[in-house]
């Protein structure tokens, strides 16, 4: 399992630990083996489910103007992860009939991979060393 991409950021006034929306991509896409052509796709589905949720600008993630890039908080990664899983569950479960088993083996494997990482946060915020 390669290492986090925890950075540390300014929210609300005080320093953070964070990880960018771009290196939390690269991360996720460097643990699987698939077509990396569905790179802007994967980040356009998690902005969207961070505007439609329920985070909140400046407290659960900010803009950084430097990076041109979204810093989320630990816990709002978390969160952020568990519902894409959530979706792609869904996802999954919606075309199993329709589409063949690779697919539905891919997804099963995103979604292994999404729940290590959520985990590897869990073990971050807890200092458990790797």
């Amino acid at each position: 399992m390669s290492k986090l991409p925890i950075k540390r950021a300014l929210i609300n006034g005080k320093r953070r630990f964070v990880v960018y929306l771009f290196d939390l991509v690269d991360h996720l896409e460097e643990l699987t083996d698939y077509d990396k052509s569905c790179r802007d796709e994967l980040v356009e589905t998690l902005k969207d489910m961070i505007k439609e949720g329920k985070f909140r600008d400046n407290i659960d993630w900010t803009y950084n103007a430097k990076r041109h890039e979204i810093a989320l908080t630990l816990s709002s990664t978390q969160i952020l992860l568990a519902r894409y899983a959530d979706l792609m569950s869904q996802k999954a479960t919606a075309t199993q009939s329709n589409t063949e088993q690779p697919t539905t083996a891919q997804s099963n494997d995103l979604n292994k991979i999404v729940w290590d990482v959520i985990h590897q946060i869990t073990d971050f915020i807890q200092g458990i060393k790797s």
